[in-house]
């Protein structure tokens, strides 16, 4: 039988006794990763990089539709909770859409205020950062039009 002694043995050794959840950290690391190296969390769900990720990343989203249907789930609000602080999109199809619009909108700010004098400037920098605060994907869209504004 498992006794405290077989126990302390397995665990010195680094016996997993949760498996599913030590898989689920791994993915998380990998998703933290994939945000640090592209500035969000939306996996293409072809990414051949890490193609576990990008199912696991399809499978974290039917999870949270389940759990919100109130049918059988890994989900856990726990969960929820951290992936919603790294800035993991649940709805993906909409998301891309609101940010696309988004863009655009900061795309045609962007291009009529860089016409105007260098003394307006300021004010366009001013928009600028207001428009892209705490959003990357909107920061390098800016960046990678020429605009010359860079995020502080």
């Amino acid at each position: 039988s498992m006794n405290q002694e077989r126990i302390d043995i397995l665990e010195n050794i680094g016996f997993i006794w949760h498996s599913h959840e030590a898989v689920w950290k791994e993915r998380l690391k990998d998703l933290l990763d994939f945000k640090k190296e592209n500035g969000c969390c939306l996996v293409p769900s072809n990414y051949s990089s890490n193609p576990q990720l990008a199912t696991w990343v399809k499978c974290q989203r039917r999870q949270y539709k389940l759990y919100w249907e109130g049918a059988p789930s890994n989900m856990t609000e726990e969960r929820i909770i951290i992936l919603e602080k790294i800035g993991f999109e649940w709805e993906l199809r909409s998301s891309y859409y609101l940010k696309k619009i988004k863009v655009d909108k900061v795309e045609k700010q962007s291009e009529l205020l860089a016409t105007e004098s260098y003394s307006e400037y300021g004010i366009f920098k001013d928009l600028i950062h207001d428009l892209t605060e705490d959003d990357t994907f909107l920061q390098e869209s800016v960046k990678f039009k020429g605009y010359g504004y860079t995020h502080p």
